[in-house]
């Protein structure tokens, strides 16, 4: 699974070697300042919407790639029963919203809700 380290200037999600080639995925640091919302989704595969762009989808099990939803492109790398963590890009910032699986969700988001 991908693992996400906060600093004090960025969120990085660095991404298993599986999800790199099966979801078509690469590493990738989002600016503090670019994230305006985080919250957590108690199943991540129940809140990934749209369609998939590039990567692996097994309905009700896995998700792991890009999904576009109404102008917006989601990197997502979830799986069935797990909490994920939803980073919500700003209007106008080059980052993209992001949905990722982690045990440790609601304390990722807990400390980054602090500094919004």
């Amino acid at each position: 699974m991908a693992s996400i380290t906060v600093t004090d200037k960025a969120v990085s999600v660095h991404f298993s070697r599986w999800e790199k080639i099966a979801g078509m995925l690469r590493d990738i640091d989002v600016p503090r300042a670019d994230i305006a919302d985080v919250t957590v989704a108690l199943d991540g595969v129940a809140a990934v919407h749209g369609f998939k762009e590039a990567g692996l989808s097994l309905p009700g099990y896995r998700k792991a790639g890009t999904f576009r939803s109404r102008n917006k492109r989601v990197l997502v790398s979830v799986k069935r029963g797990e909490p994920a963590l939803r980073l919500t890009g700003r209007a106008g910032s080059d980052s993209p919203d992001i949905l990722i699986g982690s045990a440790q969700a609601a304390a990722i988001a807990e400390e980054l809700q602090k500094s919004l």
